[in-house]
């Protein structure tokens, strides 16, 4: 019998320009690192090519947010500028209780914006959180009224 014998063309790798064999007759690149360095070459080029398809303003890179500032401008419509006034005004104490809290809490008036954002309109200052909480509770000034007058009784 006949040996049957396969002819395999020789390649040249498109990365180290090597030779190498390969039956496959799409076979770009030698060996597994230089197929990965084609690969990120190639998402490199598609990359900068699709960057420079788009326009100017969308190639800038984002700026960076302070998450503080995002949350308040976008929760209760204040500023940084004005929150630090109004930790300013409050003397660095509960106007409620009178402790020093770890951290503020924005009060705003629920009957005017029932959700979690505001209008900006109905903020009333900053409590610390547990004094928020119970306010939150007692929503209106007459239960809160009566809610003291139960204590002190």
């Amino acid at each position: 019998m006949a040996e049957v014998q396969l002819i395999v063309p020789v390649r040249y790798c498109s990365e180290c320009g090597s030779s190498f064999e390969s039956r496959y007759q799409q076979a770009k690149t030698c060996s597994g690192p230089c197929g990965r360095r084609r690969a990120r070459r190639k998402t490199n080029e598609r990359n900068v090519r699709l960057a420079a398809d788009k326009p100017r303003k969308e190639r800038q890179p984002p700026k960076p947010v302070n998450k503080r500032e995002e949350h308040l401008r976008r929760r209760y419509k204040l500023s940084l500028a004005a929150y630090d006034a109004m930790v300013d005004a409050t003397g660095g104490r509960c106007p409620i209780c009178g402790q020093v809290p770890n951290q503020w809490v924005v009060d705003h008036d629920h009957a005017c914006c029932p959700g979690k954002d505001t209008c900006g309109q109905c903020v009333r200052g900053l409590l610390c959180n547990p004094c928020n909480r119970v306010l939150w509770h007692w929503l209106t000034p007459e239960s809160l009224r009566a809610a003291a007058a139960y204590l002190e009784s």
